[in-house]
């Protein structure tokens, strides 16, 4: 979030501290976590958003899973920013950092204090496991329905779906259409953004574009 450019440490100060918003149990469980993945005390952080802690532990879950040796990922937006650079072509966000964070702290604190238990329930062996390699078997397919069915992104019943997914995805429709308008443009978002009744294919249908499957070799 942070290293994203959205906003700075002090954007994701709460007056209800994680204590008051987790049970004992749940603290502790967190609490365990940051610490032996980030190796600093949680108690500094006791006045931060969930979705932050969330965000701080997820990124160092992924570089503990990385082995000595393995090729550098690049984030799939700044791949294809570099791209548009290289080629000489307009670069247009479909959000700011600032409407991202607006979003992100919209969600209610119990909700991304779930959220954020939701997703430290899984160790980075069974993230990979029952997530990654199922995501990435679908990925090689080409077949959005097997992607999406894995956690049932259709219905937005996960954590934090009807925030981070409806919320963005109506705001980028207050966007995409004029820049669809005005020429031909390659629209790069992550799978959960395009499936269901407010997904972003059927958003676009719904405003007369024709959205059609495109494979690739």
């Amino acid at each position: 979030m942070l290293k994203g450019g959205a906003g700075s440490l002090g954007d994701y100060k709460i007056e209800t501290p994680l204590t008051g918003i987790l049970s004992k149990t749940d603290y502790d469980f967190v609490k365990a976590d940051f610490e032996y993945y980030l190796h600093q005390s949680l108690e500094n952080y006791n006045d931060y958003s969930p979705l932050l802690i969330m965000e701080m532990i997820t990124k160092a879950k992924k570089e503990r899973r990385t082995q000595p040796g393995d090729k550098k990922q690049t984030p799939m937006d700044a791949y294809f920013q570099a791209v548009a650079v290289m080629d000489g072509k307009p670069n247009i966000g479909l959000e700011t950092a600032e409407e991202f964070r607006r979003i992100s702290q919209s969600m209610p604190l119990p909700s991304q204090a779930f959220l954020l238990l939701y997703q430290l329930e899984l160790t980075p062996e069974e993230e990979a496991r029952r997530l990654d390699q199922p995501m990435r078997h679908c990925y090689q397919l080409q077949d959005l329905d097997c992607f999406c069915k894995i956690e049932d992104m259709a219905h937005y019943t996960r954590p934090g779906d009807s925030t981070m997914v409806v919320k963005r995805n109506l705001l980028w429709m207050t966007k995409l259409p004029g820049i669809l308008e005005r020429h031909p443009a390659f629209i790069a978002v992550g799978a959960a953004h395009l499936y269901g009744e407010m997904g972003l294919v059927a958003l676009l249908r719904k405003q007369e574009f024709t959205v059609v499957p495109l494979r690739y070799d």
